[in-house]
């Protein structure tokens, strides 16, 4: 684990025994309606671009419910993150071994399967204020990449995030939900050690070329985090809510990091341009940045 929080995406978490969950949103890039233009979750690709990277909760949107491991049943109202920026990290096999950057802050709503992009995102801006779950997309260099690696940041009013957010009270995480009935709040901050890589699930590497879009899934399972946790020796405060934090609860928040940090994998499909059609911009939206070529962040290799 680094020293600075990193959790690695795309969104995005592998099931860790949880169970009867709906399908998961179809995040792969189709031909829009619009001229063929190419869209993942619903908006446009930027022209150039040749990777899209996307949040992925296999859950319908709006509240989660799950057995853990052991059959408790939890259901999680409300979960947000904040991510400060994401690293897609080459393979080793790779021309250039240095991870890639794509900045935030963004305000990550799992419940909701939605990303508030609250930096310099390359998408049209009407498209990626609709509450769409994709983070970015952006121009990689050619070749292989093994997992995406995100860091997780607490986010200030001053960078745009909503007064209205969960993440307004300066937490990196904030979940709230029940167990078997019990309520419970989980609360995770900047100065702990909040690391999380989300490895290749396939394990051959993912491809990312020019004349196709690869769309990197941040999958994440939320629920899974509670597993092991039993809140029946939690204290509890005077709402009766069991926090679980640094200073309250901290045995079980141990357990809740833990899960946590091992809760996320990036799936991958890819598609030439001959299945999605020729990248064009779609009428009736705003302008949209065209895709940089990535450059590799000083100080961020893999």
């Amino acid at each position: 684990m680094k020293a600075h929080h990193y959790i690695l995406l795309a969104g995005l978490f592998l099931a860790v025994g949880c169970g009867n969950l709906s399908g998961p949103a179809d995040n792969s890039a189709s031909a829009g309606a619009s001229g063929g233009t190419t869209t993942v979750g619903g908006v446009p690709v930027p022209p150039g671009a040749n990777t899209v990277v996307v949040l992925n909760v296999p859950s319908a949107p709006a509240a989660l419910t799950a057995q853990t491991a052991s059959g408790a049943t939890v259901t999680i109202a409300e979960a947000h993150v904040g991510i400060r920026k994401i690293d897609v990290v080459p393979s080793t096999s790779t021309a250039d071994p240095t991870a890639t950057e794509i900045t935030g802050p963004f305000d990550v709503n799992l419940a909701g399967q939605s990303v508030s992009d609250l930096g310099a995102s390359h998408l049209d801006p009407q498209s990626a204020a609709s509450g769409s779950p994709v983070f970015d997309a952006v121009k990689l260099p050619g070749g292989s990449y093994s997992k995406v690696s995100v860091q997780l940041s607490s986010i200030t009013e001053s960078e745009g995030l909503s007064s209205t957010s969960p993440l307004s009270g300066g937490h990196t995480m904030e979940v709230k939900g029940t167990m078997n009935g019990q309520s419970f709040e989980v609360q995770m901050d900047d100065d702990e050690d909040d690391d999380m890589d989300c490895g290749d699930s396939s394990g051959g590497g993912m491809t990312v070329s020019d004349g196709s879009v690869t769309t990197m899934k941040i999958t994440m399972h939320p629920e899974s985090w509670m597993n092991g946790v039993d809140l029946s020796t939690a204290t509890t405060d005077s709402n009766g809510v069991a926090v679980l934090s640094k200073t309250s609860n901290p045995t079980l928040m141990k357990q809740v990091k833990s899960n946590f940090e091992s809760s996320c994998e990036t799936e991958h499909e890819t598609e030439s341009e001959s299945e999605h059609g020729a990248e064009t911009q779609p009428s009736g939206t705003g302008a949209q940045t065209p895709a940089p070529t990535a450059t590799a962040p000083t100080g961020t290799a893999g």
